[in-house]
């Protein structure tokens, strides 16, 4: 497994050295795990941070991991749970350098924490997930809240890979969309991210009324609404 350090210099490659980009492009980053780290490391010690607007973390352990949680999650998914755990106790000696570097307590996180904050100019929001005791089954959250943020969300009920594989069912699409994308709140009547329900988010109250079993369905950015052209609709009060 290559280093956190091998995979950011693999990504600033892949954006820096793109003949199609004009050299003051600016992008965004979605990351999830331990690719949070992996974009914070090329934005920080490697020259993106003048080209990344926002970075968002999915679920990024940004003061480490327990060896005891990360190994066994990651064998218990292809071996019964005895040999996971010996496999654990054999890894923890570990040859593999972007494990190690993710571990609490590991020289490179105690390093890439001590950068100033203030110097980044790129947004650092984090969505972390909470299916119990503060953890989504391998992050806590204090792990991934850990660093300066100017945004975060703690979904419960939400795993570590579910902030990923079923972004646009638990609302993490929709937290990104209006990170990224902020809904102008200037005369703003009313906003309806439609997840599952035909509420009014904007703080004015003009929630809708639904007739005739709508359904939610992705649409283009977030969700959206399904109507058959007959007898389904939603019904929005006078403002």
């Amino acid at each position: 497994a290559w280093s956190i350090n091998s995979n950011a210099e693999g990504l600033r490659k892949l954006i820096l050295d793109d003949p199609r980009l004009d050299p003051g492009f600016q992008t965004d980053i979605i990351a999830h795990s331990m690719g949070g780290i992996v974009s914070r490391y090329a934005i920080e010690q490697l020259g993106l941070k003048s080209h990344v607007n926002n970075l968002i973390m999915l679920g990024t352990p940004n003061d480490g991991v327990l060896v005891a949680d990360i190994v066994p999650s990651i064998w218990s998914a292809i071996l019964p749970i005895r040999e996971a755990m010996i496999i654990s106790g054999i890894i923890s000696g570990i040859k593999y350098p972007g494990l190690s570097q993710l571990l609490t307590g590991s020289f490179f996180l105690a390093d890439l924490n001590q950068t100033d904050q203030d110097d980044i100019d790129t947004n650092y929001y984090v969505i972390a997930g909470d299916v119990g005791n503060g953890f989504d089954t391998l992050v806590s959250t204090t792990s991934a809240t850990f660093i300066q943020l100017d945004g975060q969300e703690i979904l419960s009920g939400v795993n570590h890979s579910g902030l990923h594989t079923d972004a646009r069912n638990n609302g993490v699409v929709n937290i990104i969309t209006n990170w990224i994308n902020p809904v102008s709140s200037n005369g703003l009547v009313a906003y309806y991210p439609f997840n599952g329900n035909a509420n009014d988010v904007s703080g004015n109250g003009n929630n809708g009324t639904t007739y005739g079993g709508i359904t939610y369905v992705d649409g283009i950015s977030g969700q959206a609404v399904s109507l058959n052209g007959q007898n389904t609709y939603i019904e929005i009060p006078d403002s």
